[in-house]
């Protein structure tokens, strides 16, 4: 099938098979198949709406990036949390081995429904860098950005924070079951698939970003964990 597509202004002057092209759905659906980025050009001139449309292969430039920035990755984690069954939150500690590929005052990783008490990173020579957090709530971002200029290489990046149990079936959740004498017992579980360990923890939360995981779960005496 031949489309020939000229200025994204005039779709009327698309022909199929030498003939002109009639304007409407049947364009629309040509182009689907063989133009994304024509299809894309005149809905926008047309000032038709864009949010249903995703065509295959078109970076959306009107639509926010949700991919973390390539400048740090993480190798590492030591995560340490601390959930209450009574208040329904947790408190949590993590070391993260993090390399830095080029020079920056800033990372950028993966939280929602946290809160950030002290972020401090270290370096090879155990030099303190101390810094602070902000949040893209709508991204699920935090932003940790330092006085100090981060060099390349490996650093160890501690963060204090605390979360809530929340009851949504995400990230570090409550739930309840009934004991042997049929009362309700509340628990706390987790769901980190596809995008909720950063509920649980800042993280990047990316499947690309692999990294090897040391946690451990301070719980009362006489309750229990288990971990698969």
């Amino acid at each position: 099938m031949a489309v020939q597509a000229c200025s994204p202004q005039s779709p009327e002057s698309l022909q199929w098979r030498g003939e002109p092209f009639a304007k409407g759905k049947a364009l629309l659906v040509s182009l689907n198949l063989h133009y994304p980025q024509a299809q894309w050009a005149i809905r926008k001139a047309e000032g038709l709406p864009l949010q249903s449309l995703r065509p295959y292969g078109v970076i959306m430039t009107d639509t926010p990036s949700y991919k973390l920035p390539e400048t740090t990755y993480p190798e590492r984690y030591a995560i340490r949390l601390t959930p209450d069954l009574t208040h329904f939150t947790f408190a949590g500690e993590e070391s993260v081995t993090v390399t830095v590929k080029e020079p920056t005052q800033e990372i950028v990783l993966n939280a929602c429904e946290l809160i950030v008490h002290k972020v401090w990173i270290v370096d090879a020579n155990g030099n303190t860098n101390e810094g602070s957090a902000t949040f893209d709530e709508s991204a699920e971002r935090a932003v940790l950005r330092f006085p100090r200029v981060l060099t390349p290489g490996e650093w160890q990046l501690h963060i204090s924070f605390e979360g809530i149990l929340n009851d949504k079936l995400r990230g570090f959740y409550r739930s309840s079951y009934k004991d042997a004498d049929g009362q309700d017992t509340i628990l706390a579980s987790t769901q980190f698939e596809s995008t909720d360990a950063r509920r649980a923890f800042p993280c990047w939360d990316e499947p690309a970003l692999k990294a090897v995981f040391q946690v451990t779960l301070v719980i009362d005496e006489g309750l229990t964990a288990i971990s698969n």
